[in-house]
């Protein structure tokens, strides 16, 4: 017997969802829109909401925290690039390499173990570098840091497909830090480029900074909640 024995439901306008799209894609003048669908898409329904982005031929990347999300995108037929912004356990960095993943390169002595990986796998893996410019909570620094990680990259680079760069900002309430956060990430951008690591899509921004800040869009903006609310004020 299959009924429904719920107090309460949920009910999904994806009309709506579209068009919210459509808002930001105008606003976004060119920049890539990343769909950020972690928590179960905000607790609307991760595969449900992955098919609706992957309706706009415009939107190549989507981003989750964790492996099991984007497995779940993966079993569900989703097969746009799918970057996890969170740290991933060495105990899923297979299936995160066979899922066809983008994995974030947020520490060093991840590249050569990955590397490893690639090479058993036959394949070569898809990578963003994570670069800490004040959140501190994961990420590689420019300077010292990050000329490390070019070391490690440079003598494994025929495993990986490098896609992008991005960072987060801390406070957004604090102008002049939120600034220095982004122009410390374009002097990492361009020290990852002197290196000859080739940095195809930068992006800093999430919903919140988009709105106070689309002068720091670059190639792409993570849009989460902004997708299925309205603007907090």
């Amino acid at each position: 017997m299959n009924i429904l024995m719920n107090n309460s439901i949920l009910s999904v306008d994806l009309k709506r969802v579209r068009q919210n799209v459509n808002a930001v894609l105008k606003e976004l003048d060119g920049a890539q829109l990343i769909p950020v669908l972690k928590d179960n898409a905000y607790g609307l329904g991760l595969e449900t909401i992955g098919h609706v982005m992957e309706e706009f031929p415009s939107i190549t990347t989507l981003a989750v925290a964790q492996v099991g999300e984007g497995a779940a995108l993966r079993q569900a037929g989703i097969t746009r690039d799918i970057l996890v912004l969170g740290g991933i356990p060495a105990h899923l960095l297979q299936a995160a390499v066979e899922l066809d993943l983008t994995i974030s390169i947020g520490r060093l002595e991840l590249l050569p173990v990955l590397a490893l990986l690639a090479r058993s796998l036959e394949r070569q893996v898809k990578i963003q570098i994570k670069m800490e410019t004040g959140l501190n909570r994961t990420g590689v620094a420019p300077g010292g840091e990050l000329a490390r990680l070019l070391e490690e990259w440079r003598a494994v680079k025929g495993s990986f497909q490098v896609t992008g760069a991005f960072s987060h900002f801390a406070d957004l309430s604090d102008q002049s830090r939120t600034q220095e956060q982004y122009h410390l990430f374009l002097k990492g951008v361009e020290q990852l480029q002197a290196g000859g690591m080739e940095i195809p899509m930068r992006h800093i921004s999430a919903s919140a900074a988009h709105e106070q800040f689309p002068e720091y869009r670059l190639d792409g903006v993570r849009i989460g909640r902004r997708l299925y609310m309205d603007h907090p004020t």
